[in-house]
């Protein structure tokens, strides 16, 4: 679930709104583990190869984006490759989602491990894009 927190800290710094009621509206959503039909935004989609680095684990995850057209999910992804890079290397504390998740995971790492990818267009002809990044972690709850 460290994605959640992920997704989270991507709304705190300004991402979108983390779309977790279903109530949520507007086209800078955050979407955790799915991404709905017919909506705009980004999602994180954890990846199941979860391995132990001597004391700390490890998650790669995976961050799409459909944007309003085929530019927008590009520029989204490239903006927060720019932050993993900048705020999130050496380290950084991942927020706990309120009513979700009380975990807290602090002096995390992230490490983009791909640049922008095209992976297919969706049923209204529009490209979504992917990154992929690793966070290497110590569980401390």
């Amino acid at each position: 679930m460290i994605t959640l927190h992920i997704a989270k800290l991507l709304q705190n710094n300004g991402f979108g709104t983390l779309a977790l009621t279903g109530s949520e509206t507007g086209n800078n959503l955050i979407y955790w583990e799915k991404l709905p039909l017919g909506k705009t935004g980004v999602y994180i989609m954890s990846n199941g190869d979860a391995l132990s680095r001597g004391r700390r684990m490890s998650q790669t995850f995976n961050i799409y984006a459909r944007g309003v057209n085929d530019i927008d999910g590009a520029k989204r992804l490239k903006a927060i490759l720019s932050f993993f890079n900048k705020e999130c290397y050496p380290s950084c504390d991942l927020p706990i989602v309120a009513g979700y998740s009380e975990d807290t995971y602090s002096k995390t790492i992230i490490l983009p491990t791909s640049n922008i990818s095209n992976v297919g267009l969706d049923n209204t002809d529009r490209i979504i894009y992917s990154i992929t990044a690793q966070i290497i972690y110590k569980e401390e709850n």
